[in-house]
């Protein structure tokens, strides 16, 4: 018996092929759900610098509260109380009624039985209070949040299991139910990492809590439940940009070749997100900043790179950087493609640059934001909705033995370089043309005789 539904779906992907052959990418905008590889192609690909971040020890400077951070103590089960540390010397904080309740910044071997490094905050609680490093949402929006938690007890000491938290609102441990806690654990040794990496969704004013359990102590002895803190909170637009988290990039596969004529069902049930995504995967091979580049490869299966977690208004930037380690000089052509889709047409709408891999090693790609060709109407640099790196673009097709490495895009405004006359965030030949040229009359870059 013939499939008239598959068969559909294998025309709709022809047709849709067809269209993606010149561009590489979907190019007309259609609402109704044809077929689980059309709409997942039409709608770009399955899928987080610009972007605010906020680093625990790298925030801290001596006052309390500081920023968007504060250092202080709470009661579990009891939310309205809440007693600030303050600083006693030494990178000593504590709470001022209850030395029981304490911080310490920066590396320390020795009292109170505390073992740590540089890079970390030390905390330490009883069982009626609970240390707590708290952070507020300075706006509404989605947030990253990464922290390494550890026991930081002497060794001669020895260290005892610490249960540690991450809290939204002081819901879990500060609620009375530490299991409604965004992260609950228990450190149980030194060398043993906790590394919870957690995306939430905020709105302004909303608090994040980082904190740990303790036993109860007498006076000044020697604790065994240190426990070593990291935390850094990354608000989702600058995801994108330092490519250190997967899911913030997602690469589309070639269907047809994954895929038997069964399985091209229209529906989206069966194909994971993580099946789609897997041509582009974090790398500590090569890095240039962060702990991870994002490695791009089988081109010919992977064409594309797409992330919607960037800013939406570029307007006050005039250049894009990346970052880009490559394998081999295989002259392969790679197309930046900004979108700014506008409502009005029948089109994505986006600016277009392009660059070749005709280098080794590492290379940092400048593009102005100028150099960008337009296709449809985009709305502007205002409104940007995403950005794709493809090698399908027009007529160019990819090289299957590409391989190249992308961390730490950046924007530039650009506003220091005071003799950049055409924008592209570089004094050069140009602007030696001009002034050879121009230099009765072009007297500075804001002057109405420069061309």
């Amino acid at each position: 018996m013939i499939n008239f539904e598959s068969i559909n779906c294998i025309i709709l992907l022809a047709l849709q092929a067809l269209m993606a052959s010149y561009l590489g990418f979907p190019i007309l905008k259609m609402k109704t759900k044809l077929s689980l590889v059309l709409v997942l192609l039409l709608a770009g690909f399955a899928s987080a610098t610009v972007g605010d971040s906020w680093n625990l020890l790298g925030d801290f400077d001596g006052t309390n509260p500081n920023g968007a951070w504060k250092y202080t103590s709470l009661e579990p089960g009891n939310p309205g109380w809440e007693g600030p540390l303050s600083d006693k010397g030494g990178g000593w904080w504590m709470h001022t009624g209850y030395t029981c309740i304490m911080m310490h910044v920066g590396q320390y071997d020795g009292a109170w039985g505390l073992n740590m490094a540089a890079d970390e905050i030390a905390l330490n609680s009883n069982a009626a209070w609970h240390a707590v490093m708290q952070w507020t949402a300075p706006e509404a929006g989605t947030y990253q949040i990464d922290a390494t938690f550890r026991g930081a007890t002497e060794p001669t000491v020895g260290q005892v299991e610490v249960p540690v938290y991450i809290q939204k609102n002081l819901v879990g441990a500060n609620t009375g139910n530490p299991g409604a806690a965004l992260y609950y654990s228990s450190v149980t040794d030194t060398t043993t990492l906790l590394t919870p990496s957690i995306t939430v969704t905020l709105a302004a004013g909303d608090t994040i809590s980082f904190a740990c359990s303790g036993l109860n102590h007498d006076g000044y002895s020697l604790r065994p439940d240190w426990v070593a803190l990291k935390a850094n909170i990354t608000e989702s637009l600058g995801l994108a940009m330092s490519f250190d988290y997967p899911q913030a990039w997602s690469t589309e596969a070639d269907m047809l070749a994954e895929f038997d004529e069964s399985d091209l069902w229209c529906t989206y049930e069966g194909v994971t997100f993580e099946h789609l995504a897997t041509g582009a995967p974090v790398s500590g091979e090569h890095k240039v900043q962060g702990s991870h580049a994002m490695m791009w490869r089988n081109h010919n299966y992977y064409p594309s790179i797409r992330s919607d977690y960037i800013y939406p208004d570029w307007s006050m930037y005039k250049l894009l950087s990346v970052w880009i380690y490559s394998t081999q000089k295989t002259n392969e052509e790679v197309f930046v493609i900004i979108y700014s889709d506008s409502p009005a047409t029948q089109w994505h709408d986006h600016y277009v640059s392009s660059f070749r891999i005709n280098w080794l090693g590492w290379k940092q790609v400048m593009l102005p934001l100028f150099s960008f060709e337009q296709f449809g109407q985009p709305v502007g640099w205002n409104k940007i909705d995403s950005i794709t790196f493809s090698t399908k673009y027009k007529f160019s097709q990819p090289n299957p033995y590409t391989v190249i490495f992308l961390d730490d895009m950046k924007l530039h405004t650009c506003k220091n370089i005071t003799a950049d006359i055409n924008g592209d965030c570089i004094t050069g030949f140009y602007e030696l043309y001009r002034l050879a040229h121009d230099w009765l009359t072009c007297t500075g870059p804001n002057s109405p005789n420069c061309p």
